[in-house]
């Protein structure tokens, strides 16, 4: 009251007497003399601070900077009592923090209302909604694939169209591509509805996130593993590609072991897996060694006579009659028996 009297009145002797009127209405109301004093004395300092601000030059628009306009988002979530409340305070601050041209408006839904409780009851289910705007799933009969697609009309319409393309092999579509590419058939009695959405950005993306999960289960495409590779699911839902045995690699991409420089095998020797994928070596026909390493049976057989001379001459009572090279054996005939032996893989000549 002080302060519009003193803004109020426009000389001296106008605001001296509405002083004194107002001190006498506040004294016959009982207000003691100090409060009075007290407040005209507060009266007049706000007065003064508020006359002395607008006395202040203001700033010409050049001076003033320009504020940094924010675009507006906004963004809903379901309400689940107190925890959403926390949720929305933290994605604000995360907003201010990284995005300081955004400004978030979170509004709250309601997850369960009395209306969706009983209004089914009372009018019975929508059939529509189990027939049309859904995300569905087309598995074939001949191979682990499934086509996942999406549809806002009816279904059998839908069916319909992709039954029409197979039979005009229609190049956009991946349904009559992969039918007729493979020679497969689709089971159009045993389509899956995997989810309903009236909205069509929502159901596209629900279509993707179902597609993105159907290749991450390993059933389309071996998982992106290498047609030598084993798909399995690791920790976080992650493909994980592994080299069947006999081959190496990271796994999308697997090499045959025998195919890396024989394997390790010699040149002349026949490379392949045994047991516990361990590389086995074996010395072509007409060769013989190790695997590793493998000499030809003319020299094999050379090495063989300049080992065995020696104890022919040492022993008397045997004398070689015959040799045969044949499945790198050596026929000998002794004066009491004929004994065939097979020589020892490796003779040191």
């Amino acid at each position: 009251m002080i302060i519009r009297l003193l803004m109020i009145c426009s000389t001296n002797d106008y605001k001296k007497d509405e002083l004194e009127r107002l001190k006498n209405v506040l004294r016959d109301n009982g207000y003691p003399e100090h409060i009075i004093k007290k407040g005209i004395r507060e009266g007049e300092i706000v007065t003064k601070n508020i006359i002395k601000k607008q006395q202040q030059p203001t700033q010409t628009n050049a001076q003033i900077p320009a504020p940094t306009k924010k675009r507006t988002m906004f963004f809903t979530l379901s309400y689940y009592g107190h925890e959403s409340d926390i949720l929305a305070e933290r994605l604000k601050k995360i907003s201010r923090k990284l995005l300081p041209t955004i400004q978030l408006n979170i509004a709250f839904r309601k997850t369960m209302t009395l209306k969706a409780i009983f209004l089914p009851l009372q009018k019975g289910k929508d059939e529509s909604r189990s027939t049309m705007k859904l995300v569905y799933k087309i598995p074939c009969k001949d191979c682990n694939i499934s086509y996942i697609g999406e549809t806002g009309r009816q279904l059998t319409t839908r069916m319909n169209e992709h039954q029409k393309d197979i039979r005009k092999n229609t190049l956009t579509s991946a349904v009559a591509q992969h039918a007729n590419s493979k020679s497969h058939s689709f089971d159009f009695d045993k389509v899956e509805k995997l989810a309903y959405e009236s909205g069509w950005r929502k159901r596209t993306i629900k279509e993707s996130l179902y597609t993105q999960f159907a290749y991450g289960t390993c059933s389309l495409s071996n998982g992106g593993c290498d047609g030598n590779a084993t798909c399995s699911i690791g920790q976080g839902n992650v493909v994980v590609c592994t080299c069947n045995p006999g081959y190496v690699g990271n796994g999308t991409t697997c090499q045959g072991i025998c195919s890396l420089s024989n394997g390790g095998c010699d040149g002349n020797a026949t490379c392949s897996i045994g047991q516990g994928n361990v590389v086995v070596c074996t010395c072509n026909p007409g060769y013989v060694g190790n695997g590793t390493t493998c000499q030809a049976y003319f020299r094999f057989w050379h090495c063989v006579q300049n080992n065995m001379m020696g104890a022919v001459l040492a022993t008397s009572a045997n004398t070689v009659a015959k040799s045969d090279i044949e499945g790198a054996t050596v026929v000998k005939s002794l004066t009491t028996t004929a004994e065939l032996h097979t020589p020892p893989l490796i003779y040191p000549c």
